[in-house]
């Protein structure tokens, strides 16, 4: 009764048993560790010269650029990622987690932490509804990493991509 009242009210809203396979696939809650994502096909790429790499879904296309700054898209040579790793936090590990928040606070945008990771969705100043590069800073102990990924201020611009969103900031790690 509820059900068909609610239908009758808000619309059919299917439950994820209704949903086709491929659609319950991206309708999965985001991975908990990059051992996950592994297991998921996704593979490592090494950030520049460092230990940290990050995964990415297989069907996402990388290269290499300067200064260990990695491109990616599904449709090379269109770019709908980029990767930055900013080092210098040596002295200090911490430095990176607290440059991250201060960075935040200063922009007026929430942070959140995950673990050891500290991170914030920076839409910039493009008009929320514009496919635009929308930068996410994922600080650990020691580095930050700039991630920009193409799309919305809520969504990216593919499903790889929303999958890339989702799964911030456990994409990133250490190879030990």
């Amino acid at each position: 009764m509820f059900d068909s009242l609610k239908t009758f009210l808000f619309g059919y809203e299917p439950k994820p048993s209704d949903l086709p396979p491929q659609a319950q696939r991206y309708a999965a809650p985001a991975p908990a560790t990059a051992m996950d994502l592994a297991r998921r096909g996704w593979r490592p790429h090494r950030l520049g010269n460092s230990q940290l790499v990050i995964f990415l879904p297989a069907q996402i296309h990388i290269w290499a650029g300067p200064n260990g700054m990695l491109y990616g898209g599904e449709d090379p040579p269109n770019i709908t990622l980029t990767a930055t790793l900013q080092q210098g936090f040596a002295a200090d590990p911490s430095l990176a987690i607290d440059f991250v928040e201060d960075l935040a606070e200063r922009r007026g945008l929430p942070f959140h932490h995950v673990g050891t990771y500290c991170c914030f969705h920076d839409p910039g100043p493009a008009d929320p509804w514009i496919v635009a590069d929308r930068q996410f800073l994922i600080g650990l102990p020691g580095s930050v990493v700039t991630l920009s990924l193409r799309g919305t201020r809520d969504a990216a611009a593919t499903i790889a991509l929303n999958e890339v969103r989702g799964a911030i900031p456990q994409l990133v790690g250490e190879m030990t």
